[in-house]
């Protein structure tokens, strides 16, 4: 019988991975910064375990698989890359600037939100763009309690400077004074400025469709064989 990985299993050690999964959902991806040039497909996949990841093919490697992929099937795919790709934090929310609305150098409407996550000593700075600026910003401006306490979950990690950024992308999710032990920790924490705490186990957060996996693990398919069953 035909072995294949458990995509809870995954990590950056080899490359000689071979997966049996079903895609559950397939989007396209854009950048607003270069006119909505088409940066992507990604997938989200499901194994018999019910453990799922997000999986990402290159531009140069969509024509390559064209419409192979279709949502609900399941196809066999191997030797692919696995990377750590996203970070999930939580911080008490800093220095807060109004939404911005302005328009980008090739004439196109943006919003951007721009603030620090931070416990008092750590801090890292983040930057939300467009539509999930606009909801973030509704969500604080409702927000009664202080401090507020932010989980950013499946958030862009940048380093420039030896000062970490976080942006958004299509997976991430946020989480305003979300009612998790996590919460309460972290008001704690920023009380004491101790230090930024790092989520690593979201499974008691309910309103989270996707599981740790996902938010933690994103594969690279590109220059692999994959058998359609």
């Amino acid at each position: 019988m035909e072995r294949f990985d458990s995509l809870r299993a995954l990590n950056n050690s080899k490359f000689d991975w071979k997966i049996k999964a079903r895609v559950i959902r397939i989007w396209d991806s854009y950048s607003v910064k270069e006119d909505n040039k088409f940066k992507g497909k990604n997938l989200l996949l499901l194994d018999d375990k019910h453990c799922r990841i997000h999986a990402f093919i290159w531009p140069n490697n969509v024509q390559h698989f064209g419409d192979k992929f279709v949502e609900g099937k399941v196809y066999i795919i191997k030797n692919f890359e696995v990377k750590k790709y996203f970070e999930d934090l939580i911080g008490e929310v800093k220095k807060l600037e109004p939404l911005d609305n302005f328009v980008n150098r090739k004439n196109k409407e943006q919003y951007s939100l721009r603030f620090e996550l931070s416990d008092g000593s750590s801090f890292a700075k983040i930057s939300f763009w467009d539509e999930f600026a606009i909801s973030l910003d509704a969500a604080l401006k409702k927000v009664e309690e202080k401090p507020v306490i932010l989980i950013v979950a499946s958030g862009r990690l940048t380093e420039f400077k030896e000062e970490l950024y976080i942006s958004n992308v299509a997976a991430t999710r946020f989480f305003v004074n979300y009612s998790h032990h996590s919460v309460i920790q972290m008001r704690h924490r920023s009380v004491n400025k101790l230090y930024l705490v790092r989520i690593n186990d979201f499974s008691s957060v309910l309103l989270l469709k996707i599981p740790a996996e996902v938010l933690q693990l994103f594969c690279k398919i590109g220059r692999i064989e994959v058998k359609f069953p």
